[in-house]
């Protein structure tokens, strides 16, 4: 028997190789059946992924039970597995753990990209008062910051109000200048 034969094989004489350990037949029968056992779980669950992991387990119950199955029809035998385990995952509440599971997965996924999107603005925010002049800096930092009020930035600096009104108007346009650029690309994203 050589591998390249093995197509030609009908599925009793596969079972026959598989039960004596010859992975190629294994390998052909996952080859001719596995589409066939997925479309039939995919008929019970209407679920894409957990059809396909379904089809995996199935198979590899195949190869794990090789020696003490005892296979007269490999299509039924498969079919019958196939809607089995599809029944017992909606018996046994699983899809919706499932489903439960992925949407826990991509809420931390979520999460985990806002943070870095909100660690990157915050270090484009850092980056642009750095490049603001010292006295502009210091005023905006004081009113943004401290909360102070115009009037005691204005003692504090030993400025006048309306000193202390036109730097932070000035940081201001600054700012909006740094984030001009990051909103038009998030603006883009978002409705592209």
């Amino acid at each position: 028997m050589s591998d390249n034969s093995l197509p030609e094989w009908n599925d009793k004489d596969l079972c026959i190789l598989l039960s004596r350990d010859k992975r190629a037949a294994f390998n052909e029968i996952y080859r001719r059946h596995w589409s066939k056992v997925f479309y039939s779980t995919y008929k019970i669950l209407k679920d894409k992924e957990l059809s396909k992991d379904i089809t995996q387990e199935i198979f590899t119950s195949l190869w794990q039970k090789r020696h003490s199955n005892q296979i007269d029809n490999l299509t039924s035998y498969l079919y019958g597995m196939a809607r089995n385990y599809a029944f017992r995952y909606l018996r046994d509440g699983r899809v919706a753990q499932f489903h439960l599971d992925r949407m826990q997965h991509v809420q931390i996924i979520n999460q985990t990209e806002e943070a870095v999107n909100f660690n990157q603005l915050q270090e484009l925010y850092e980056q642009s008062l750095t490049t603001l002049p010292e006295r502009c800096r210091e005023v905006f930092h004081l009113s943004r910051n401290e909360n102070l009020s115009v009037k005691e930035i204005a003692t504090r600096m030993g400025i006048s109000p309306k000193t202390v009104e036109n730097q932070i108007t000035k940081a201001i346009k600054h700012l909006r200048l740094a984030f001009k650029e990051v909103v038009t690309i998030l603006t883009f994203l978002l409705f592209a």
